[in-house]
């Protein structure tokens, strides 16, 4: 396994370069033409510092999220196509050792394009402005090192449940958005009970959140301002979110190499996790985030509920055990909507 991860990390040493390269321009276009810090001089006549225009953590997190997103397409599109899984599959060593090893090689690949970017933003903040306190980058980096690879993982996950391209960015989509749509019912519970509390608003509940919540916290802190950071501290959000990536991480490892069979390619995706959850869950959620007062928006939301499962069957005429899910879940969702 070992020469076999050299020979394929050796292969992808020109397309890393390249990458990391044009990140590298762009990173420093923008530290050429943003603004990061101003200064503030009140009436004890002692400058401090205030968060500019351009924050340099959301910019980086943004490229690794895109990365997280982009790079296990590029190393699992191989199970896509037959011809290609075929030849994977007949490699000499165990398919959890494939698996384990393209995962790898997608992390290297990550970690080897962001690092030189955070170098480039940290030495030129450092010589820039002073009034930075730039351990903050320090704790930056190893935040964004670990969301990122909960991010990647997560991804990974959803994206090889698929038998196709096409159902594997669509799951990649689903899973970024699932608690997104279950955290706001949550949400609506906790106002029923008379309870309101940042720790349970809205927006901090996608899988992305921790990265770009914690890279505005991180920010806001290095420019010591406290009052701007605490807005951007949300430990629930950080703890339901790094369960699911460890969930995702186990479920990848050690369920993936048995449903992911040679003969299955281009086949409907079928994983019990994948359009068999998803689309019911979104389905009855979408509802209840509509909102009684725009019902009449109820008849899109379940003709585009049909859609889903067309899309899942490659067909208008879906199955009967699809169509029963269909119903039962426009029921809950109607139900939840009027009394959750």
């Amino acid at each position: 396994m070992r020469n076999l991860f050299l020979y394929y990390l050796k292969k992808r040493i020109p397309s890393i370069f390249i990458l990391a390269a044009g990140f590298a321009i762009a990173t420093i276009i923008l530290l050429f033409q943003g603004e990061f810090i101003t200064y503030k001089r009140p009436e004890d006549n002692v400058i401090i510092a205030v968060p500019g225009s351009t924050n340099m953590f959301l910019y980086l997190s943004i490229m690794l999220a895109i990365l997280c997103t982009v790079v296990p397409i590029v190393e699992f599109m191989f199970k896509m196509n037959r011809r290609s899984i075929d030849l994977y599959y007949s490699l000499p060593i165990k398919r959890i050792k494939l698996y384990t090893l393209k995962y790898l090689l997608g992390l290297i690949e990550i970690v080897l394009i962001f690092v030189p970017q955070w170098i480039i933003s940290f030495i030129w903040t450092a010589n820039e402005a002073n009034l930075f306190t730039l351990y903050y980058y320090w704790f930056y980096l190893i935040i964004a090192l670990v969301a990122g690879l909960g991010i990647y993982t997560y991804l990974t996950f959803f994206f090889t449940m698929a038998n196709n391209l096409i159902d594997g960015i669509i799951f990649m989509v689903l899973g970024t958005c699932f608690l997104a749509v279950t955290m706001n019912i949550i949400y609506s519970i906790v106002l029923k009970w008379g309870v309101s509390n940042n720790i349970f608003y809205m927006r901090n509940y996608f899988i992305f959140s921790p990265l770009f919540n914690y890279s505005q916290y991180m920010y806001y802190r290095m420019c010591e301002d406290t009052v701007g950071a605490a807005d951007y501290n949300n430990i629930l959000a950080l703890i339901l979110v790094f369960a699911l990536y460890i969930g995702a991480g186990f479920l990848f490892f050690f369920r993936h190499t048995e449903i992911n069979n040679a003969e299955k390619v281009t086949e409907d995706s079928d994983y019990i996790l994948g359009y068999r959850v998803m689309i019911p869950l979104f389905l009855a959620t979408t509802f209840k985030l509509v909102g009684t007062k725009l019902s009449p928006l109820w008849l899109i939301i379940a003709l585009l509920g049909y859609l889903a499962y067309s899309i899942f069957r490659r067909s208008f005429r879906i199955k009967k055990e699809d169509f029963l899910y269909y119903t039962i879940s426009i029921v809950s969702g109607v139900l939840i909507a009027f009394f959750v």
